[in-house]
């Protein structure tokens, strides 16, 4: 009977401090994620002989935004997002190419990252409201039609333009490359590339405690129970065949569920966002018909 009793309280001990242990890896793990070192440096301004305008977005919960306009030659904008970890400068290139065809640009930094305020990064889940508030900007602009409002996003931006487009009938046509299906997917990659663990339960596990140590939703950050909703409204979802940071499956999932019209570029030999580096000619040829025949051809969404 002693023995059980002392089997028993060491288990109790050993499974208490497992959990503690567990509590405080995972806290390490979220702060990393939710305060990530901002890049602050930016080559945004000054983007060959293309005009841009620094200017400043206002979100509906008090935050000021940094952001980058470039004027609009055939009435439409694209909204550029980036991913998590970055500034704007990250979609100079795709900045580049728009204003190329005659696309109005509109990127700024996400709340938490970049020139931005904020002091908390959520992966999607409050950074909708800079979405919104990139839009509310993008309909003030004398060279822009109310009609004629694009997002592009990559990764992080891609899984908010996801829920932001879902929400606000305003934003004609979507782009993205790299957006996770649901966090737990990404939750889930992290721990198989870093640990010899099984992803499933474990990811569960760490959003469990992420959670309750946050107080955000973090399991609400499902892109795939969203994007049905952006349905008459296009949507292009890009991905790269070798991405080892958000899996070419979660593009496949993303397709399934979305409602027409959609379409689906798996890049070959392209990692994470990096189709434009890998293959610049194929993905201007892709964004620019995409926003083209969604924006400027077609009749446009009420």
């Amino acid at each position: 009977m002693k023995l059980l009793t002392k089997l028993l309280g060491a288990t109790i001990v050993g499974s208490l401090t497992g959990l503690i242990a567990v509590d405080r890896v995972v806290a390490w793990k979220v702060n990393e994620v939710t305060h990530p070192a901002r890049v602050v440096y930016s080559n945004v301004t000054g983007i060959n002989d293309t005009p841009i305008q620094k200017v400043s977005l206002k979100t509906s919960d008090g935050l000021t935004l940094t952001g980058w306009h470039i004027p609009s030659h055939n009435r439409a904008t694209i909204i550029l997002q980036h991913g998590w970890h970055a500034n704007s400068s990250s979609m100079r290139k795709a900045a580049l190419i728009l204003a190329k065809h005659g696309y109005g640009v509109l990127m700024f930094d996400f709340r938490g990252q970049g020139q931005s305020e904020g002091d908390i990064v959520t992966l999607g889940l409050n950074e909708t409201k800079d979405s919104d508030a990139a839009v509310q900007f993008a309909l003030q602009l004398a060279d822009t039609d109310k009609d004629k409002i694009g997002l592009l996003g990559n990764s992080m931006g891609a899984a908010t333009g996801i829920l932001a487009t879902a929400h606000n009938p305003t934003i004609q046509a979507l782009a993205v490359e790299g957006a996770f299906a649901e966090l737990r997917d990404e939750i889930a990659v992290g721990i198989q590339v870093q640990t010899p663990l099984p992803p499933r339960p474990l990811d569960a596990i760490f959003i469990w405690f992420a959670e309750r140590q946050t107080g955000l939703s973090l399991s609400a950050i499902a892109p795939i129970d969203h994007i049905a909703a952006i349905s008459p409204r296009p949507v292009l979802i890009m991905h790269g065949a070798a991405d080892r940071r958000v899996f070419p499956e979660s593009a496949h999932r993303l397709f399934d569920v979305a409602g027409d019209p959609k379409q689906l570029w798996i890049a070959p030999g392209a990692t994470h966002i990096a189709i434009i580096d890998h293959d610049p000619a194929a993905y201007e040829a892709h964004v620019v018909t995409f926003f083209n025949q969604s924006l400027l051809e077609k009749s446009p969404v009420k």
